[in-house]
């Protein structure tokens, strides 16, 4: 990591000066016939990696530009595609105000990352199924799991109604890497809670990819990748103050929700802080009451980031969701007398991404990405009443990755080092409640 970094330096010293002195500003606005804005249209510059998507008021910006003609893109569901093209002479170009005719889309214009660089899920040669923001409101879901249990290929296996995972054309979690905002949910104990510790109100969209996907992903994707995107802020063309707050209730087991987001932002910075709740008690079944069901959550979400000229970014995010008190119905074999519950599990990652955008013609861009994740779960057995056990685990990892992606012509390819370092801290302890006996010991990993 110690060498990797003062390349990076290098690099960036190398080119910026160029970049920052040859790059360009595109601002503009996007609109129907009638002149109304058209909210979350993708406008994009063709044969790079330079994107966004419109604000509610229908306006975009697009910086670090060359100073050469590009060809914009600009497309939205439901209307037909529009190419312009633009001669950028200067730092910042005139507004670019364009107006889309309605027309039937049958593609969406979906963009991935868990191929590692960005791109339509049009242009992917694996099977991938993309679950958007509105397609995870529409269903509900108590967790991730839920949210994909429709789609084609894919299974649950659940460890209660709170602690769900998936399992991707009959490969299991061991085959099956999990990734939030492109780090992995590693834990060294094979337990269904991983997805549950994300907040699903705070998802802008799922992406599974099935099949292998080893040489991208590493150790454990032979099976697929689900990768789930947080909400993060974005950058503006001008200064944007505003928030939301959502809630939510279930009958089937009185559960009840809420969310409060408030999020700032300008052309050169934002920033971004939300908090949630959850709380269900056991469900209501036909069958009667589902023992040992309910569950307790909170999340809470800061996400910022810095533009620093040119085409180069920081964006710093840091994450923490924690549940209390989560049932585990258990299987048949479940003794009536017995119980089980996550007394506590809790997910807290710290997340930094650098990212310079394109360098030249043939670099597109190169990102480096650190991040810290602990997973702690601590877990509560009583299979009778003489007998308890506490089984607990902290799980640690620091990962690093360097990443560059390359374009020649109608070709693409991506280059980089992935490496973690992975920390296990286990301890299991037994309670004899007559003889008042305490046993400890060591589980293997």
């Amino acid at each position: 990591m110690f060498r990797i970094i003062p390349l990076l330096i290098v690099i960036s010293h190398l080119f910026a000066p160029a970049l920052l002195s040859q790059t360009a500003r595109i601002p503009g606005r996007v609109t129907d016939p009638d002149g109304g804005p058209l909210a979350g249209a993708h406008v994009s510059v063709v044969g790079r990696e330079v994107g966004t998507v419109t604000d509610t008021d229908g306006e975009f910006l697009l910086t670090g530009l060359p100073m050469k003609t590009l060809v914009i893109r600009v497309s939205h569901v439901g209307f037909a595609a529009r190419r312009v093209e633009v001669q950028l002479s200067g730092e910042v170009h005139s507004s670019l105000n364009v107006t889309l005719q309605p027309h039937p889309v049958t593609l969406d214009e979906v963009t991935v990352s868990a191929t590692r660089s960005r791109d339509l899920v049009r242009n992917i040669p694996q099977p991938v199924t993309v679950v958007g923001a509105e397609m995870l409101r529409s269903r509900a879901p108590i967790g991730v799991a839920d949210a994909l249990d429709a789609e084609p290929g894919i299974a649950l296996v659940r460890d209660g109604i709170w602690g769900t995972d998936v399992s991707i054309r009959g490969m299991q979690r061991s085959n099956v890497v999990t990734l939030v905002d492109g780090v992995r949910i590693e834990t060294a104990t094979n337990l269904a809670a991983g997805l549950s510790l994300i907040d699903v109100t705070d998802i802008e969209r799922v992406e599974v990819l099935r099949g292998a996907s080893s040489s991208m992903h590493g150790t454990g994707a032979t099976g697929g990748v689900v990768n789930v995107i947080t909400r993060g802020g974005t950058f503006s063309p001008g200064l944007r103050i505003g928030g939301e707050m959502s809630s939510s209730y279930s009958s089937v087991n009185n559960g009840a929700g809420g969310a409060l987001a408030l999020e700032a932002a300008d052309t050169g910075w934002y920033l971004r802080v939300r908090g949630g709740l959850r709380a269900a008690e056991d469900a209501q079944t036909p069958d009667g009451v589902m023992r040992d069901s309910r569950f307790h959550d909170n999340s809470l979400s800061v996400s910022g980031g810095l533009q620093l000229g040119g085409t180069h970014a920081l964006r710093l995010r840091w994450q923490r969701v924690r549940a209390d008190d989560v049932g585990i119905p258990g299987g048949a074999s479940f003794p009536a007398t017995a119980s089980a519950r996550y007394s506590n599990a809790a997910r807290t990652m710290l997340l930094g991404e650098y990212r310079t955008g394109a360098l030249g013609d043939v670099l597109q861009d190169i990102t480096l990405r650190y991040a810290r994740q602990v997973i702690d779960r601590n877990v509560e057995i009583r299979p009778n009443a003489a007998v308890t056990l506490r089984p607990a685990a902290e799980h640690d990892m620091h990962s690093v990755q360097l990443v560059g992606a390359f374009a020649a012509g109608v070709h693409r390819g991506v280059i980089g080092i992935d490496a973690w370092q992975r920390s296990y801290d286990g301890l299991r302890v037994r309670e004899i409640t007559p003889s008042k006996t305490v046993i400890a010991d060591l589980p293997l990993p």
